[in-house]
């Protein structure tokens, strides 16, 4: 895997940001993803195990990706509405999701289709917005590429869940976990 340290250090430099930065080839609960931003350690974690053998596009689209959601908490007042409202939301494809509260996620548990959670997901403005970010930053780093773009594209919602929809979502996990 290539040497990410000094593009993580020059992406907080640039961006006024603080977080701690972990190679880590098993992080609790995320063995399966390349990546993960926890705002409440205020820490980025990369999944050595997954990407040490990846080409440098895909390295990169997934550390931008997870520095981009860094980047969303640290200043979600340069983020549009929806966006914002996104932002303290996780669904998994299986229906556990968890919600933001002082500093910590609370966890529910939703019945439902599989397909569903994945799109919603999957349609959530802060990850279509990381997702975006990352594309572009890659692109304009390494330049287009069949390879990125099709990377970018796997990770689009195949049927997008509107907005309107996703807000009814987050309403149903806030009265499960009793806000």
């Amino acid at each position: 895997m290539k040497d990410i340290k000094p593009i993580i250090d020059s992406f907080r430099r640039a961006n006024g940001l603080d977080f701690s930065f972990v190679s880590d080839d098993v992080f609790s609960g995320y063995k399966t993803a390349y990546g993960t931003y926890d705002v409440t350690i205020n820490k980025l974690f990369v999944n050595v195990n997954l990407l040490e053998n990846a080409p440098v596009y895909k390295v990169l689209f997934y550390l931008y990706h997870e520095m981009r959601h860094a980047l969303q908490y640290a200043h979600p007042e340069q983020l549009d509405k929806e966006i914002r409202e996104s932002l303290p939301y996780v669904l998994l494809y299986n229906g556990i999701c968890f919600r933001l509260l002082d500093n910590a996620w609370v966890e529910c548990k939703l019945d439902g289709d599989e397909d569903y959670f994945t799109q919603a997901y999957l349609s959530f403005p802060y990850k279509l917005d990381a997702n975006s970010f990352a594309h572009s930053m890659v692109k304009a780093t390494l330049s287009e590429s069949k390879e990125l773009n099709d990377l970018y594209t796997s990770w689009l919602p195949n049927n997008k869940i509107p907005f309107h929809k996703l807000a009814e979502l987050f309403k149903t996990i806030d009265k499960q976990i009793k806000i």
